[in-house]
């Protein structure tokens, strides 16, 4: 058990992390995003969410690796433009494929500074936007990329901004 919050990123040194942009066209879609730093040092994820050729999401990913044993939720700070994304992990699979990630939606504020604790076992299975049956069972010591993604029918533009965020233990 962790007795304190662990930052994961401050956003400090974006260059040196691994975060890349995967939008729809990986399937023919159309959304675009970039994901940056602003002058106040906060990271910013913006776009728009283009249904183009059946599109419909954008999303940031970090290829780092994490391990979740012992945590009991995700604490991030984002200040948003009311609408939702959902935050998601992606343990290793003993699994050929799929490769499932987990994700936990949340709601922003529009041009409010929120603080958003996601319970751990809140992360729910999803391949595709589609919930698998059965749900497999995360191995969370193996979380090997960690990102986040708008879709959901929410077109136009999109974009929130964040400070960091932390592993946490909380009750």
């Amino acid at each position: 058990m962790h007795n304190s919050p662990v930052l994961i990123t401050d956003f400090s040194n974006l260059a040196a992390q691994k975060w890349r942009i995967v939008n729809d066209d990986v399937m023919g879609g159309a959304s675009t995003s970039q994901f940056q730093i602003n002058e106040e040092g906060n990271a910013v994820f913006l776009g728009e969410v283009s249904f183009e050729n059946n599109g419909g999401f954008a999303s940031v990913k970090n290829d780092e690796s994490l391990n979740l044993v012992g945590f009991k939720s995700v604490q991030l700070r984002v200040k948003g433009d009311g609408k939702r994304y959902s935050f998601r992990l992606k343990p290793q699979s003993k699994e050929k494929l799929p490769n499932y990630w987990f994700e936990a939606r949340f709601d922003s504020v529009q041009n409010q500074w929120i603080e958003v604790v996601i319970p751990i076992g809140k992360f729910r299975p999803t391949y595709r936007g589609r919930t698998p049956d059965p749900a497999p069972t995360p191995d969370w010591s193996t979380v090997h990329q960690f990102g986040f993604l708008i879709s959901n029918r929410q077109g136009g533009h999109s974009g929130w901004r964040s400070t960091g965020f932390a592993l946490i233990v909380r009750d």
